[in-house]
């Protein structure tokens, strides 16, 4: 499989998609997979992956419609979001809530936890999805109870220590985001595994630091280069100095969200 280089989007839902699940999301696209991530990480992290097992490089690319605004960002700015999705989900304290597993099909389920006290909600659900095309899978962690009856009622309670076993399975795959090929096989069967009541695997939980001191030296360089350049240069035309500022923009609100979790 030959991947080509990677492309990072900012989607902005408009006035007539106002019901869906999410108005902004950073999205991080390949044309053998992708991954959105909710814009606000600090409330909710919502992290989706799609990948295509058939290697024929059809997941589709980003692009505005009536229903979205779809405008290229850089590399960057998807990561500072990234990353603190992923570090806000395993800063969750997993207590002894309710634990559920939901089969909805022979490859589809769900697996979730509400947390046990009640004056400090917390929810976590991995949807896993695997056609024969691609495997879907989404991580939501929200402040709330969201579902919680339905699961109750159609879901199969499971240990809390089986619950922390697909967590931290899931996790693992999406830890490394430029590791997606390479462990997205292991995953597959450590998951199937995890699926007969009495399977563990040892051995891969991991820790969630990023390089976040790295990211914002990159970030702050290249903010400075691109400011020196709009001082300095008048061969930029109009347009192109007008992108530039954008890009700025978009550097300095990067910046200031990794700089808030170092």
């Amino acid at each position: 499989m030959s991947v080509k280089e990677d492309k990072y989007f900012y989607s902005k839902s408009t006035e007539k998609y106002s019901f869906s699940r999410s108005s902004h999301d950073v999205i991080r696209w390949n044309q053998f997979y992708s991954v959105e991530v909710d814009e606000d990480v600090d409330y909710h992290q919502f992290i989706s992956f799609r990948f295509d097992k058939l290697k024929t490089g059809e997941i589709e690319k980003p692009k505005s419609s009536e229903y979205q605004n779809v405008r290229s960002i850089i590399k960057e700015v998807f990561l500072s979001h990234y990353n603190l999705a992923m570090n806000n989900i395993y800063d969750v304290a997993i207590d002894e809530g309710e634990f559920y597993l939901r089969k909805n099909s022979t490859s589809w389920f769900d697996i979730v936890y509400f947390s046990k006290d009640e004056k400090a909600k917390q929810s976590i659900e991995i949807n896993f999805q695997d056609s024969i095309e691609e495997i879907y899978l989404t991580i939501t962690c929200n402040p709330g109870y969201k579902g919680r009856p339905v699961y109750r009622k159609k879901g199969t309670a499971i240990t809390k220590e089986r619950f922390e076993q697909f967590l931290n399975c899931t996790l693992q795959l999406l830890n490394d985001s430029d590791s997606y090929t390479i462990f997205i096989d292991d995953y597959l069967r450590k998951f199937y595994q995890l699926l007969e009541v009495n399977n563990k695997i040892d051995g891969f939980i991991i820790s969630a630091e990023k390089s976040f001191e790295k990211i914002l030296d990159q970030l702050s360089l290249r903010k400075e280069n691109l400011e020196k350049r709009l001082i300095e240069s008048d061969t930029d035309s109009a347009i192109d100095r007008a992108k530039l500022r954008g890009e700025v923009e978009g550097l300095i609100y990067a910046i200031k969200t990794i700089s808030t979790t170092v």
